[in-house]
C-alpha cells in the first residue's frame, strides 16, 4: 500500500516536525512518502537530514490558479492507495484539483485550527469534507469540535492520538531535581507558543504568590510569538509586578524538549488544546504536569492521580477564539481560562510536596512511553489505512 502523505510547510512546528518524523521513522510494511507544499528553509533542512521519502512542489506566485492541477497530476503520478492531507491547506489545494482520485481513499487531519476562524473558513472545511472520505483527529475532544462546527458525521471522523519518536532524550533528560527544590529554588516551565489561547499571561500573573511563598523560584518560557506579539506584552507585564529576576525567555529553542531537564514543575493552562503533545513530551521526560481541566487534557490527565488539573473560571476574551463545544454536552460555551489566583494555588500545592509528585512523574513516565510510543502510533495508522481501502 502507497501513502501519499501532503503538507503545506509554511514553519517547522511540532506537527511538521512530528509528520516528518513520521514518514521518516514508520516502518509498517506500506511505502510512505511526504510532499512538502512551499517549504520553509528550516524545513527544507530538516527534510534534508532526515530518511524522509520526500519531493518538494511550490508555487510559482502567491495566487497560482495552475497548482491544483499541477499538485494533482504529482500525486497521480506516484499512484497512491490513500491520499492523507496534514492541515487545512493542503487539503484545499486537494480539494481544488480535479476529480481524477475516484478509486483513492482521500483523508485529511484537522487538529483544531477550525476553532480559531470564522463563518467563511468553516464553509471552505465543509467543502473541503464533501471532497474527503475521512478526517482524522488526535483527541476525543477534538472529534466533539469537528462533528458539531462541521456537522462531521461521527462515523466520518477517526480518533488517532499522536505516538513521539523514541530516542535517548526522554531518559536522560529528567530524574528529579527535588534537591534544588528542598533548597527552595524551584522551577516552573513552560513551553509553548505565545498565541494569547496558550494563557501564559495566567502564568505570568500567578508570580507574585507563587514567589510570597517560594522567593528563590524561576519560571522559564520556552516559546516565541509566532506572529502574535504577545512576547513584550508579558515582559511589560513582569516588569509591572517586579518580578523580572524571576523570570527566563529562551525563545524558541531547536527541541524544546531538552529545556525540560530544567523544570521541577511544567504547566500549561491552555484555553484549548486539540491534544497537547508538550504535556505528553512533559510525561515522557519524568516531569510533574499542571495543566487547565479542559476537554483534551482530560485525555492525557486524571486530576490528583497522575498530575492536576485546574478549573478554568475566568471569562476568555480573544479574536482568537469566543466559544469552545462541551466535550460532556456537546454544546457551544463561551471560552474560559484558568485564573492566576488558581494556577498559583495548584503550583504552591504541588512544589510543597514534590518530592512525592517527582516519584509519580516517574511512573507516569513508564506510563506515557507505553502508551505515546511511536511504535503504538504506527500501529494504529496501519490499522487505520487497512480499513480505509477495505
Amino acid at each position: 500500500m502507497h501513502i501519499v502523505h501532503i503538507a503545506a510547510f509554511a514553519g517547522l512546528g511540532g506537527v511538521e516536525r512530528r509528520l516528518i518524523e513520521y514518514v521518516s521513522e514508520v516502518d509498517d510494511g506500506n511505502k510512505h512518502t511526504l510532499i512538502a507544499i512551499d517549504p520553509a528553509a528550516d524545513v527544507e533542512e530538516m527534510l534534508a537530514a532526515s530518511d524522509c521519502k520526500y519531493q518538494i512542489v511550490r508555487r510559482r506566485v502567491r495566487i497560482d490558479p495552475t497548482f491544483p492541477l499541477r499538485l494533482a497530476w504529482l500525486i497521480k503520478r506516484h499512484s497512491p492507495d490513500v491520499i492523507y492531507c496534514r492541515g487545512f491547506t493542503s487539503a484545499l489545494w486537494v480539494s481544488l484539483g480535479p476529480p481524477i482520485f475516484r478509486s483513492v481513499q482521500r483523508v485529511r487531519s484537522e487538529h483544531g485550527s477550525l476553532i480559531f476562524h470564522g463563518k467563511l473558513r468553516r464553509l471552505l472545511e465543509r467543502f473541503i469534507n464533501w471532497r474527503f472520505d475521512k478526517v482524522v483527529t488526535v483527541s476525543s475532544a477534538m472529534a466533539v469540535e469537528i462533528n458539531v462546527r462541521l456537522g462531521v458525521p461521527k462515523d466520518d471522523i477517526e480518533v488517532i492520538s499522536y505516538g513521539l519518536v523514541a530516542d535517548d532524550q526522554h531518559s536522560s533528560l529528567r530524574v528529579g531535581k527535588s534537591e534544588n527544590s528542598s533548597d527552595g529554588y524551584p522551577v516552573i516551565g513552560t513551553i509553548a507558543n505565545f498565541h494569547s489561547i496558550k494563557n501564559i499571561i495566567s502564568l505570568v500573573d500567578s508570580a507574585p504568590a507563587i514567589l510570597d511563598r517560594y522567593p528563590d523560584c524561576r519560571f522559564v518560557l520556552v516559546g516565541g510569538d509566532v506572529g502574535s506579539g504577545n512576547s513584550e506584552r508579558f515582559r511589560a507585564r513582569i516588569r509591572e509586578l517586579g518580578v523580572e529576576d524571576s523570570f527566563v525567555f529562551t525563545g524558541q529553542l531547536a527541541d524544546a524538549r531538552q529545556a525540560l531537564s530544567t523544570f521541577d514543575v511544567f504547566v500549561l493552562p491552555s484555553v484549548f488544546e486539540s491534544f497537547g503533545a508538550v504535556v505528553v513530551e512533559a510525561m515522557l521526560a519524568g516531569v510533574p504536569v499542571i495543566a487547565a481541566d479542559i476537554g483534551a487534557m482530560r485525555e492525557l490527565i486524571e486530576d490528583g492521580i497522575n498530575g492536576v488539573l485546574v478549573e478554568p473560571t475566568e471569562p476568555f476574551k480573544s479574536d482568537e477564539i469566543s466559544t469552545v463545544v462541551s466535550p460532556v454536552t456537546g454544546q457551544l460555551e463561551p471560552a474560559r481560562a484558568v485564573g492566576s489566583d488558581a494556577l498559583a494555588s495548584a503550583v504552591i500545592k504541588m512544589i510543597g510536596n514534590l518530592g512525592e509528585w517527582t516519584e509519580i512523574a516517574k511512573s507516569v513516565q513508564e506510563e506515557a512511553s507505553q502508551r505515546f510510543s511511536f511504535g503504538a502510533y504506527q500501529d494504529r495508522m496501519a490499522a487505520f489505512y487497512r480499513r480505509a481501502v477495505e
